[in-house]
């Protein structure tokens, strides 16, 4: 599936897409590359149409493999998403929410008497999660008509794998890279921008099966091209039900 991405730097299935140059006979477009890797996250066609929310946990590990935190990710339709992640000793914990019209931050000290911080998100950064949640939740899928679009940035090598790459921008100016192995279409790598403004890449080192879908099941974090951390997702629930105030601004 799409990668998960925690916030690590701040860190409806259309194909629409918008090409400034039509292909040539017989390339591969960026359509043809999306529907071949839909086909291999799953094991029924209507499989990706019945999820509507996810909730997935990590833990987190640094480049020489000691525990650096975990994180809790929670998506739902249309785009909310809602992250708790916590320090290696846990005991700090900071909750990023947003609901796609507003969004908001909050620290806490998990300790008695600690303290706690609430800040108000700015529209951009609303706007991105936003973007975050819908791609998401799209499973590969373009973005529809007016949200964004997709482009077919040919072939490349990506950790060993000949691969297909395809772009996908939204309208709120979030952008992601997709690297899709050559032979099966399985995601291999995703790129985006990171901390600093440095190339952000997940590698995929592999995968799990939930509800007749494939998930990331671990993955290695490089900051332009050096290694700074690994996830391993723990849990991932499918359909999870989260109610709406929980995306809501906290009540002071």
């Amino acid at each position: 599936m799409a990668t998960i991405r925690p916030l690590l730097a701040f860190l409806a299935l259309g194909t629409s897409l918008l090409a400034a140059d039509a292909p040539a006979a017989g390339a591969l477009t960026a359509a043809d590359v999306i529907a071949k890797a839909q086909a291999a996250v799953v094991k029924s066609p209507d499989a990706l149409r019945k999820i509507k929310s996810l909730h997935l946990e990590a833990k987190i590990t640094d480049a020489e493999g000691k525990g650096a935190g975990s994180v809790i990710i929670q998506v739902a339709t249309p785009f909310k998403r809602r992250e708790f992640a916590y320090n290696a000793n846990h005991s700090v914990e900071t909750i990023t929410c947003a609901n796609g019209l507003e969004g908001w931050t909050k620290s806490s000290e998990l300790v008695t008497g600690g303290r706690s911080q609430l800040g108000v998100m700015r529209f951009e950064a609303v706007s991105t999660l936003k973007d975050m949640a819908t791609d998401e939740l799209a499973f590969y899928a373009a973005p529809t008509a007016g949200a964004g679009k997709v482009e077919y940035k040919g072939e490349a090598e990506v950790n060993g794998h000949k691969v297909h790459s395809v772009e996908y921008g939204y309208r709120g100016g979030f952008k992601v890279t997709r690297h899709f192995d050559a032979k099966d279409f399985h995601l291999v790598a995703s790129d985006m921008a990171g901390q600093g403004g440095k190339l952000q890449r997940q590698v995929v080192d592999e995968n799990t099966w939930v509800e007749g879908v494939s998930f990331t099941k671990k993955e290695t974090i490089l900051l332009d091209g050096k290694k700074v951390s690994s996830v391993e997702y723990t849990q991932v629930v499918v359909n999870h039900e989260v109610p709406d105030a929980a995306f809501a601004f906290p009540q002071r």
